[in-house]
């Protein structure tokens, strides 16, 4: 019967192997105590001048978004691969401009097996994670319609692990309606005629805002909005 007792020459023989073992699992741990949290945040449906952190915008839309350019690095110029929403956030986890990764306008959704943000950072341990507007899956086998709501596990560009999100549009009428349950301030609301209201059908000439001097400001240097003659 053999015996289940280890030898001496055994023993000596497996300790640097299990002494390698062990000095990757300290460097594997003291590496996920040292690696930072990224989060990326992408707002949506506004103008650069619309955050209050740029100087030119007095209603105090982006509160969130100035507190975070008061701790961080604001970017004063700074330019999009497409102006569309799916390709703008299809070249942002790719790293790629439109004609490269595919989606050169809405309803397209990234390939399968594209590589982005989250399939590079899920590589290096990271979990990838993501809620909210997704706007990248590909439309269903054999038609060109946008898919709406739940999105398959093979169309969310390698976002892994939690998932809290949907493949939606926007939903806003208007830019600075905001809540509808809050009011908007007498003058505001005079001087945004479509607020609360579908939003008017695009009739080939853009409506110019009118002038005024009625909008509230929080600094001297900021000057009331006026709109350069339309003929």
């Amino acid at each position: 019967m053999a015996s289940d007792k280890q030898t001496r020459r055994e023993w000596l023989s497996a300790v640097p192997g299990a002494a390698a073992v062990a000095s990757t699992a300290t460097a594997q741990t003291a590496a996920a105590v040292n690696r930072p949290n990224i989060v990326l945040v992408i707002s949506d449906q506004f103008r650069w001048d619309c955050i209050g952190a740029m100087g030119l915008n007095p209603m105090n839309l982006t509160p969130n978004l100035d507190q975070m350019a008061a701790r961080g690095v604001l970017f004063r110029q700074a330019i999009s691969n497409q102006p569309v929403c799916a390709p703008a956030r299809a070249s942002i986890f790719t790293g790629q401009y439109p004609g490269k990764h595919g989606v050169w306008k809405n309803a397209l959704g990234l390939r399968e097996d594209a590589t982005t943000l989250a399939t590079v950072m899920k590589q290096a341990g990271y979990s990838t994670n993501y809620i909210g507007k997704w706007h990248l899956a590909r439309p269903e086998a054999g038609t060109a319609a946008e898919t709406r709501g739940a999105v398959k596990a093979g169309h969310r560009g390698g976002f892994a692990d939690l998932w809290e999100a949907a493949n939606a549009l926007e939903w806003t009428s208007h830019a600075y309606q905001g809540d509808p349950a809050v009011p908007l301030k007498p003058a505001i609301a005079a001087d945004l005629p479509t607020c609360g209201k579908p939003p008017t059908p695009w009739s080939g000439r853009p409506t110019p805002m009118r002038a005024t001097s009625s909008i509230p400001t929080t600094s001297p240097s900021i000057s009331p909005i006026a709109t350069a003659p339309t003929s």
